[in-house]
């Protein structure tokens, strides 16, 4: 099941991943690293953002499988088939995870997923 992601802001203009994991560094209160990405305060690097895009992404696909995706609909993949059920202990263990998709949709990001092959 291999893909591709890609943002764009509102304006439709590619937004490319190092800015994204620049973003989420300054969101996160994290410092940068050349090397990895970002990874949110107390967890390890499994637990990256571009992990969790693409965990998101996937389960997301069970509704869509290819196009624009907003940011809300990761939500969407995210309680129906995967980790976020509607608990205190899933929003507290998830906390970073849904900052980074509640700013996305407070800048106008859309997510434009392709099939790779």
């Amino acid at each position: 099941m291999a893909f591709n992601v890609e943002f764009q802001d509102k304006d439709g203009n590619i937004i490319d991943f190092n800015r994204i994991d620049s973003e989420v560094c300054e969101l996160w209160e994290v410092d940068s690293d050349e090397n990895d990405w970002a990874i949110p305060p107390g967890k390890d690097y499994s637990d990256n953002w571009h992990e969790f895009l693409g965990y998101a992404v996937m389960l997301t696909r069970a509704y869509k499988e290819t196009g624009t995706f907003l940011p809300s609909e990761l939500l969407q993949g995210l309680c129906s088939f995967g980790c976020m059920y509607p608990k205190l202990e899933s929003i507290d263990k998830y906390k970073y995870e849904l900052q980074l998709i509640f700013y996305w949709i407070k800048k106008g990001y859309k997510i434009v997923v392709t099939n790779r092959w």
